[in-house]
């Protein structure tokens, strides 16, 4: 399935709003835009990704990326805290 350029662009808000929401830690505003992105495009559970043929236009799937990097930073700052707890 082929978005429109509309659709990207409603992505493209979305993924704003979301950058926005995880510097404010805002998980409620992140998780209902997250649902949004979701319900415009088909996305791969494990591991998410866009799909394979996309008409994405460039900024949208550089925002994705750092989004996805972020969020991976974050998990693994949570992770590294906690095995330092550990010790």
């Amino acid at each position: 399935m082929l978005l429109t350029p509309a659709d990207w662009q409603e992505v493209e808000m979305s993924l704003a709003t979301m950058a926005k929401a995880l510097d404010r830690g805002d998980p409620e505003t992140f998780r209902r835009e997250l649902y949004r992105v979701e319900d415009l495009i088909p996305v791969e559970r494990g591991p998410r990704a866009l799909p394979g043929t996309t008409s994405a236009p460039e900024p949208v799937l550089e925002r994705h990326a750092v989004l996805v990097e972020r969020i991976g930073a974050e998990d693994t700052s949570a992770d590294r805290t906690e095995e330092q707890d550990d010790q």
